[in-house]
């Protein structure tokens, strides 16, 4: 596998991306500290929106890290989450999944309840984007009709204001043998929105990279794949331990619970995620080398630049690539969690 400065020369452009400010203050110094940052993601206005699963609330902030809105609040009352793991933002708002409540919230601009989504089986999607006036997301579906084998898959989909996908971009059946689900054989991913609507999936995978674009109708319009031999992580890259995130339910009350485990894989990720920008570019967040950097491709799928990582940045951040912004966050910090403002240089 080529280095990435080996990538680099090969290519016409390098970019560097840095952060050029921080939203999040020291345990103690303010109440504008987060406890666990879940999700984030850009504003139309330039802002910042945060999940925090650990205060269990939404804040929105203006660039300059002052708070503008709070949508919602814990409860189980209408526009109220109890454990919020999903955050999209929209042309219209924010939209929240709450696997707890077992309902898909979405609120105005100005942090007004439009209107929640419920009657999802077996649970809502916990991981969404917003997409336009629609969010995208990775939906588990299970058919057990009267009378009907039962069917279950994983769909890439899109939402608009109900229960059913207003587009399906791909599923991906999965095993029911036994009358259990089985979703060893379906490969995980990361799926990000263009600035038209457009829907794209990349492949978590230690051997292959593999990224699908498709329109707003489900139109495929992209697909680059690259077979990668697999490259056995470190011995230092072995002795990192890993995030786990479970969730507990008790009388009634949900909790979450964070500890480190020791990491369960072998071989390095090829891909470790996707976003879009305002003008239409992939970006396409590597593993293989060991080193933190993103491929470039331009809207046909032509790969243009590289973009490094500036070393102030922790290696275990986060990143939200969207035509609004972007931005990074730290999941488990050495010392409190806090949003990277970043920019392009």
């Amino acid at each position: 596998t080529e280095s990435v400065t080996e990538t680099a020369l090969s290519l016409p452009d390098t970019l560097l991306i840095a952060a050029v400010d921080t939203i999040g203050s020291e345990f103690g110094e303010s109440p504008d500290v987060f406890a666990f940052i879940i999700d984030a993601a850009s504003t139309p206005a330039g802002g910042v929106a945060v999940l925090d699963a650990g205060r269990i609330e939404l804040k929105v902030f203006d660039e300059q890290g002052t708070i503008l809105l709070m949508p919602g609040r814990q409860g189980s009352g209408p526009g109220e989450y109890q454990m919020p793991m999903g955050l999209a933002v929209t042309e219209y708002g924010y939209v929240v999944s709450d696997i707890s409540g077992g309902k898909i919230i979405r609120y105005d601009s100005t942090g007004e309840l439009i209107d929640e989504i419920t009657g999802f089986f077996p649970v809502p999607p916990v991981r969404i984007k917003g997409a336009g006036e629609r969010f995208l997301a990775m939906d588990f579906f299970m058919d057990v009709s009267d009378g009907e084998l039962p069917r279950a898959s994983m769909d890439f989909v899109a939402f608009a204001g109900d229960t059913d996908p207003e587009t399906v971009f791909i599923s991906f059946p999965m095993d029911m043998s036994g009358g259990m689900v089985n979703s060893e054989d379906v490969p995980s991913f990361d799926f990000a929105a263009g600035p038209g609507g457009e829907a794209y999936l990349a492949v978590l995978s230690d051997s292959i990279f593999h990224v699908m674009g498709y329109d707003a109708n489900g139109a495929e319009i992209l697909e680059i794949t690259e077979e990668f031999e697999k490259i056995a992580l470190t011995q230092e890259e072995l002795a990192r331990e890993q995030l786990s995130v479970s969730l507990t339910v008790t009388d009634g009350e949900t909790s979450l619970q964070r500890e480190r485990t020791p990491r369960s894989d072998s071989f390095r990720q090829i891909i470790q995620g996707i976003g879009v920008d305002e003008d239409g570019r992939i970006w396409v967040e590597m593993g293989d080398t060991g080193e933190h950097y993103f491929r470039i491709y331009s809207p046909n799928g032509e790969l243009t630049a590289v973009a490094l990582v500036d070393e102030s940045l922790p290696s275990q951040v986060e990143f939200s690539i969207s035509p609004g912004g972007m931005l990074a966050w730290d999941g488990d910090p050495e010392d409190w969690p806090k949003v990277y403002l970043l920019e392009v240089l």
